[in-house]
């Protein structure tokens, strides 16, 4: 006997008439599959429930650095970087910021973070000729994406 697809709740998820469930939004996702009866077997149906989390964003894109000299000895970087492409409900809502430093002699700093909501990102003013490794990654409502790796000589 044929199988029957239902979806209990449409703006969360849809079902087939093959049984593919498309998620829709965030949510418990109900579906009722049935089976027809017939004189040898009775109708039967299966609720099934489940939840649908948004992703973890997708990594950022086109990251650009623009150093510009403070003074003649220092230096500071601008980086930019564009919004991964996510599905409506896992954009990004922050970005989280990490970096290092090593002087020129080679001594490196400890990690330090930031969380910024815009596309861009100053490092703070160092000597020049420091290299500065930087990390970005988008954060959204399921937690922190991949992140993007980056190495400059300022």
């Amino acid at each position: 006997l044929a199988l029957t697809y239902g979806s209990n709740t449409p703006l969360i998820c849809s079902i087939d008439a093959v049984g593919k469930v498309t998620s829709v939004n965030v949510g418990t996702c109900g579906l009722l599959i049935s089976q027809a009866g017939n004189a040898t077997w009775a109708l039967t149906q299966k609720v099934l429930n489940f939840n649908i989390v948004a992703p973890r964003p997708t990594v950022v894109t086109n990251v650009a650095i623009l150093v510009t000299r403070v003074t003649s000895t220092t230096a500071k970087a601008k980086y930019t970087w564009q919004k991964p492409l996510n599905s409506a409900y896992s954009k990004p809502t922050a970005y989280v910021i990490k970096w290092r430093s090593i002087s020129p002699s080679g001594v490196a700093s400890i990690w330090k973070s930031a969380t910024v909501t815009k596309l861009q990102w100053y490092s703070p003013t160092y000597r020049r000729g420091t290299t500065l490794i930087v990390q970005i990654a988008a954060k959204g409502t399921a937690g922190v994406g991949p992140v993007v790796k980056t190495t400059r000589k300022l």
